[in-house]
């Protein structure tokens, strides 16, 4: 009896350690972040980036879509979308891309500060603000320590969506998703609900960009 009360009172220390460990971790990656005022240029060239790629994409799918059919819109998702957003980021210098909470292709899945802004873009939803208004953007230092200009705005789940990622797949749509994405989780969504974000990373070592930092705060 003895020894199990010692090793429950052991591994009670053990989960204490790891919880305070992880939560300094936490306060550590949040330190490191700070705001910046709406009027810096960076945010507004992040703006016009994630708009860019927003319109060709969409542009370019719906155009796929209506020249031959739903079940098209895999590969251009699959191969030319990731090729159309690479084009993008080579053409800024800064490195751009989509992700999500509910990802098709995990090589899109969030790292912690993503999934902390798209938690904070859900929570803002809920209360009742509007899916494409919203955005955030910090000044972070990574884990290797380089000080980055960092964006997010979200993406509406529009009609178009709605052929690979709603609730009413066409069995022929399907087949392929599961065929290309065995772990897919992005399907179920409705109209107008929050589908992932564009994320924008800009190097900061090298950057002539103007703006004064501000103490942490959190976009409004």
């Amino acid at each position: 009896m003895g020894d199990l009360m010692t090793l429950k009172k052991t591994f009670g220390i053990i989960v204490a350690i790891l919880v305070f460990i992880l939560a300094m971790v936490a306060v550590s990656y949040s330190w490191n972040c700070r705001s910046l005022p709406e009027e810096d240029a960076r945010i507004a060239a992040a703006r016009v980036a994630a708009m860019d790629l927003a319109v060709s994409l969409k542009g370019q799918l719906m155009r796929t879509i209506n020249e031959d059919g739903a079940v098209a819109a895999i590969p251009f998702c699959h191969e030319r979308a990731p090729n159309i957003t690479q084009s993008l980021s080579e053409s800024r210098g800064w490195h751009i891309g989509r992700t999500a909470l509910r990802v098709r292709n995990p090589d899109n899945s969030p790292d912690d500060w993503e999934r902390d802004v798209l938690e904070k873009f859900s929570q803002r939803i809920e209360n009742g603000g509007a899916v494409a208004e919203q955005e955030f953007w910090q000044i972070c230092e990574s884990p290797e320590g380089k000080r980055q200009f960092r964006y997010m705005k979200a993406i509406p789940t529009g009609e178009v969506c709605l052929v690979c990622h709603g609730s009413n797949i066409a069995p022929e749509v399907a087949e392929n998703l599961d065929r290309l994405y065995p772990q897919d989780q992005a399907r179920g969504f409705e109209l107008g609900e929050l589908r992932g974000a564009v994320t924008i990373t800009r190097e900061l070592e090298n950057d002539a960009g103007n703006s004064t930092e501000s103490a942490p705060e959190e976009r409004k």
